[in-house]
């Protein structure tokens, strides 16, 4: 049923716009055709349609000599099954197009652009913003594909009311995905397999996103990218942004449930939530390998990786229970912390967590440059905490809080080896830590991500001893010395602490000490020992 039953293989229909049609039929309904073989492009259709089996906004079914191009449709599509923006039933070339309808389906295979991708060849360059309402195998852009899905989005509501495999691109996808996105959120109310990109994977899925929230009321096997990714499929050079909350298990920030494929070169930002095998990336790992792989641990509220453990190959950056984004995986300090990632040819750095070069829009902020950064000098006896400052300003009076300072050179500090700290509203990152061999160091301190500026601090170490003392109120005092005690070399005290560490032993006592400040030691009759002062 449609404005032609049927367009065969002949038929070429081009430059045609249809607004404001309304169609009901049973199966193969379409405004432009119910069943075609032919080619369509540039045809575009607003209005109704009504249907059971197959029913598309432009045409129900396609068939495998069919070609439609450069079309689209802005039609309220509802059916009982296999019901699309776009087309119903789509057994040939779809391309280049477009659908921004509602479609609501009372059973299976709904999609945004399509419901059923039954052919093998591939869909390209295609979009979809409707919302979409089924059961199973519902999907933001297709709602089941054996065909491959290459350049395409999808931005609408997707909602499933029963069923598994439910999808913000692809409900239940059987060929690989690239290059793709789906930014709706997406919920199931009685199913399984429900992801922010695909619900169910049975193949690769490469440099694509999942952007939208993710829920799921009673189900399992539910992520951030994809609910449950099958078999031998692998995950590669992928994100997952969208908060994801289950009541059931198998939940992750980027997929439910991985079988025995690989995840790499991905990373998973959104909050996630469920009852059981719960993990930052992967809820359920049922053999899988996650390599070079990462997430964040504040904004997923997760502390590791997958619901089990944390595998070699996963970092996680950040503090559970703090949603800031995680400093080492924002603008130039991504590319040290998240140095698999090919910066070069797939990902581009921003002021926050790094995007994909094929759906960046343009708009992102690019990461803020450092200036100037300088350190400051330190000096302390052996094994005394020191503490070192250092301070950045931003080119183009930029904030300064949130560098990453990494310490490119220890020399021989050991306190400092693989030491990082982020810079405050001012600017300041401070670093502490203590030496035990008495020397002088010059450790040098630089930005992540960024070697075009770095500073040399000046660190002397100087003889002496650190002493803990124990009063009788209590009260640990911990004491400094520079020197060795001795009548040529005795310590400095400086302090009412120095003093009173004197008294920890006989060995102490019986050292030689050199007062080198005035002290008041009033405070020691008004509150040491309840007024008894010094031991």
């Amino acid at each position: 049923v449609g404005l032609f039953g049927e367009l065969d293989t002949a038929g070429v229909l081009e430059n045609v716009t249809l607004q404001n049609a309304s169609v009901t039929g049973g199966d193969d309904v379409g405004l432009v055709a119910g069943t075609s073989n032919g080619t369509l492009r540039n045809v575009t259709t607003t209005g109704t349609v009504t249907g059971n089996n197959r029913v598309g906004g432009l045409i129900g079914t396609t068939e495998l000599n069919s070609v439609l191009t450069e079309s689209s449709a802005a039609v309220n599509t509802s059916g009982s099954q296999r019901v699309g923006g776009l087309v119903g039933t789509a057994g040939g070339i779809v391309n280049t197009s477009t659908a921004n309808g509602t479609v609501t389906a009372t059973g299976q295979y709904a999609g945004g652009l399509i419901g059923e991708s039954q052919g093998t060849i591939p869909v390209t360059n295609t979009a979809a913003s409707g919302n979409v309402t089924g059961t199973a195998d519902v999907g933001g852009l297709i709602g089941r594909t054996n065909a491959t899905v290459r350049n395409s989005s999808a931005s609408g509501v997707v909602n499933s009311t029963s069923g598994d495999g439910v999808g913000g691109l692809i409900g239940r996808s059987l060929a690989a995905v690239h290059d793709s996105s789906a930014s709706g959120a997406v919920s199931s109310t009685g199913g399984n397999s429900v992801g922010g990109l695909i619900g169910n994977a049975s193949a690769d899925v490469t440099n694509s996103a999942g952007r939208g929230n993710v829920s799921s009321s009673t189900g399992n096997e539910v992520g951030g990218l994809v609910g449950r990714l099958e078999g031998s499929s692998n995950i590669r050079d992928s994100h997952a942004r969208g908060t994801v909350t289950a009541a059931g298990s198998d939940v992750g920030g980027l997929a439910g449930t991985i079988d025995t494929g690989n995840a790499t070169r991905v990373f998973a930002t959104g909050q996630v939530e469920g009852n059981s095998a719960v993990g930052g990336l992967v809820g359920k790992n049922n053999g899988g390998t996650l390599s070079d792989v990462y997430w964040d641990k504040g904004a997923t509220n997760q502390t590791n990786a997958t619901g089990s453990a944390t595998p070699t190959g996963a970092d996680g950056y950040g503090l559970v229970n703090d949603d800031t984004p995680a400093e080492r995986m924002q603008g130039e300090a991504a590319t040290a912390f998240m140095s698999a990632l090919n910066y070069t040819t797939t990902w581009n750095t921003t002021r926050g967590y790094p995007v994909l070069q094929a759906q960046a829009t343009g708009t992102e902020q690019p990461p803020r440059r450092v200036e100037t950064i300088d350190a400051t000098d330190a000096s302390s006896a052996q094994t005394e905490q020191v503490a070192i400052s250092i301070t950045v300003t931003a080119a183009d009076s930029e904030s300064t809080d949130g560098f990453v300072i990494t310490v490119r050179e220890s020399d021989g500090l050991s306190g400092l080896e693989d030491a990082t700290a982020v810079t405050d509203q001012d600017g300041t990152a401070t670093f502490s830590f203590s030496e035990s061999n008495a020397n002088s160091y010059k450790p040098t301190f630089g930005v992540a991500g960024d070697t075009a500026v770095s500073t040399t601090a000046n660190i002397t170490v100087k003889e002496g001893a650190v002493r803990t003392y124990t009063r009788e109120d209590g009260t640990n005092l911990t004491g400094t010395y520079i020197g060795s005690g001795t009548p040529d070399d005795p310590y400095l005290a400086n302090s009412l602490t120095d003093l009173q560490v004197i008294n920890k032993n006989a060995t102490t006592r019986d050292e030689h000490y050199q007062l080198t400040d005035d002290i008041n030691a009033s405070a020691t009759i008004e509150s040491w020992n309840g007024g008894n002062g010094f031991e």
